[in-house]
């Protein structure tokens, strides 16, 4: 028999297997579009702007629905009520993340997104994050924020047409000063360059419905020479390059602090401790988890707001005559916004 056929073979198996397994689950799933038995939905999602059938889907079964893709369950959530009471009133039971089996092969599986809830690491992340970028601690980046969105605005001004990009500039300038203490002076800012490229090579990894291993999680023992398991040595190439590139950022930060001359920021703070103690390896590992974790939740969740926020003013030019009035009820014509203004 060839590997092939035996490759076919078993996709099939674990293909029924899954089936049997979902219709036996002790509650229904939400309703949603009919899959076939072995792609599942597949066939009927784009390549891009997934957001439109889902939206599109939710006209159709309400704002909590359901889909099947080779191997995986999804369950998604259209409506700020629904997410409030599932991912916030009811954390605890639905903040955990399933396991993505082609990061465990790229030794990715620590990444602070990919952790499990019940994994020690994950209080670490969290006590360590919440210190640093708390309610408190947030404050003392103010100076740096409206430092930016002077920069934001100028660039906005001066060429309206190239907007995504001063956003997405923004984002990363104000995420790296806070992370690395690094002063973004330009667009094609080198750090930026450094974790964009990180982003795109963590998408090879995640890349929905690519990697086989991830509907038969058995196949991450297959030796990486066998026929057909190309996808352990991407995983391993892509776990290389990645590594290298967070050791780019945090070996800068500690060579700043080695010369004397370092800006305070995430990094400094952890490898500095206040009681003097030394920072071991494997405590360095999670400050660069974390690293990580600021500029992928941080960057792209800002600039989507921002630029959604834009939209809508564009769609809406009543709305932002009304807030452009309350700004200016408040602020005046003569001066920028600033954080104590909100207290007006």
């Amino acid at each position: 028999m060839s590997t092939g056929i035996i490759i076919i073979f078993v996709t099939a198996f674990a293909v029924y297997v899954y089936n049997r397994r979902r219709s036996t689950l002790a509650f229904p799933l939400p309703p949603g579009p009919s899959p076939k038995f072995f792609t599942g939905n597949a066939h009927q999602l784009p390549q891009k702007e997934h957001w439109r059938t889902y939206a599109a889907w939710a006209e159709t079964y309400g704002p909590i629905f359901s889909f099947r893709m080779p191997g995986r369950q999804f369950i998604v959530l259209n409506s700020l009520r629904s997410v409030t009471e599932l991912l916030d009133r009811r954390a605890a039971t639905y903040s955990d993340r399933p396991r993505r089996w082609m990061y465990t092969l790229a030794k990715r599986h620590l990444n602070i997104f990919n952790i499990h809830f019940d994994h020690p690491n994950f209080k670490v992340y969290r006590t360590m994050l919440k210190a640093s970028l708390g309610t408190r601690a947030i404050q003392s980046y103010r100076l740096v924020q409206i430092e930016e969105s002077r920069v934001l605005l100028h660039a906005l001004h001066s060429n309206p047409e190239e907007f995504a990009a001063h956003i997405k500039r923004n984002s990363a300038a104000i995420i790296l000063n806070l992370a690395y203490g690094w002063k973004v002076t330009q667009n094609d800012d080198y750090f930026i360059g450094v974790v964009q490229e990180g982003v795109v090579l963590s998408t090879i990894l995640n890349r929905p419905g690519r990697w086989l291993v991830e509907v038969i999680p058995s196949l991450r023992f297959v030796p990486s020479w066998f026929p057909g398991a190309g996808f352990k040595r991407v995983a391993f190439d892509t776990g290389q390059k990645l590594s290298r590139l967070d050791a780019i950022p945090f070996q800068w930060v500690k060579q700043q602090i080695q010369s004397g001359s370092y800006m305070p920021s995430f990094t400094s703070a952890q490898l500095l401790p206040e009681d003097g103690s030394t920072v071991d390896a494997e405590q360095e590992d999670i400050i660069r988890w974390c690293n990580h974790g600021i500029y992928a939740g941080g960057t792209h969740t800002t600039v989507i707001a921002i630029t959604s926020f834009i939209l809508a003013m564009m769609l809406y030019p009543e709305v932002q005559k009304r807030a452009q009035a309350e700004i200016d009820s408040v602020v005046g014509q003569d001066r920028f916004p600033n954080f104590e203004d909100r207290d007006e």
